[in-house]
């Protein structure tokens, strides 16, 4: 079914609470129609997103420090190769509690967050790190100036116009700087053998706050028609493979947990053992077959 809303045009590929997800002609990848109201967003973003209560997703974070040391250490690792040295300025959009920040200045970068959730901006302060409280837009990117890495995690599926985003980061670029970006890697060939093979309803459509929809096709195009080159593509740990295996961690979130600490499991064990480079080539190796949770992408201003 096509479907038509405004200056966006496509086939359906998903139908939640009156709501399409199309593959958009216009921009070139899905996204939700109708696009929800900016002032919705930003309530949801500042007050809600995380909750009242931010003690489990903080206590959460502390039981996967050591992972994410290792993740966030990885990508650290990519940027000094890519930059020469003495361009160390970063700025993560979309923060959270400060994990990345806290990881990059143990490295000695200079690294500003920005964050449009008070608890999460205030938690993040409250340990030392430099965090600006609001929604990055063109206006903050001209006060803030340039920088030598823009560092988006899980950010750009949740943006009415990722297209003026990305122009609203290129600016905040210096030349050559790198825009690193993850987003989920959704309607892959996983989670398609799930839905249509073993009855699973499309569980990654989220309506609530997810509007775009990337995969290892659409992301890296959209970056190349907007003044940047990709120049690494990654991926995490294809979380799907526990469903295909026969835990439902959709219908138990429960599992959902086990699952992760699973993976948490194989990927440390790895690194401690010496065997971090073949953990990164296994992820790679997905990602090159357009596989694992998440779309991760290094691109270049050019």
């Amino acid at each position: 079914m096509i479907v038509n809303w405004g200056p966006h045009s496509g086939e359906s590929v998903a139908e939640s609470e009156s709501v399409y997800v199309i593959y958009c002609t216009a921009c070139g990848f899905k996204h939700l129609v109708p696009i929800p109201e900016a002032e919705r967003l930003h309530e949801l973003y500042t007050l809600h997103y995380h909750g009242r209560d931010i003690s489990p997703a903080v206590r959460k974070m502390q039981e996967d420090w050591e992972w994410l040391k290792l993740t966030y250490h990885d990508r650290f690792d990519l940027f000094e190769q890519l930059l020469p040295s003495g361009r160390r300025r970063l700025l993560d959009i979309g923060s959270g509690f400060g994990a990345f920040l806290l990881c990059g200045a143990e490295r000695g970068w200079e690294v500003l967050g920005v964050e449009p959730s008070l608890p999460a901006s205030e938690y993040a302060s409250s340990r030392g790190l430099n965090v600006v409280q609001g929604f990055y837009d063109g206006k903050m990117a001209e006060r803030l100036g340039t920088f030598d890495v823009v560092h988006l995690d899980h950010v750009l599926e949740h943006i009415p116009n990722p297209i003026q985003f990305l122009e609203w980061i290129r600016s905040s670029l210096a030349p050559g700087g790198l825009l690193f970006l993850t987003v989920p890697n959704d309607f892959n060939p996983f989670q398609k053998t799930l839905a249509e093979t073993c009855g699973y309803r499309p569980w990654w459509v989220i309506p609530n706050h997810h509007i775009n929809y990337f995969d290892f096709d659409t992301l890296p195009a959209l970056l190349e028609r907007h003044g940047f080159e990709v120049v690494a593509k990654e991926t995490s740990f294809p979380m799907e493979l526990f469903l295909l295996m026969g835990i439902n961690y959709v219908d138990e979130p429960r599992l959902g947990r086990e699952c992760h600490e699973r993976r948490k499991r194989l990927e440390t064990t790895l690194n401690k053992a010496g065997y971090n480079d073949v953990r990164r080539k296994l992820l790679r190796s997905f990602a090159q077959n357009g596989l694992g949770r998440d779309v991760v992408v290094y691109a270049r201003r050019v």
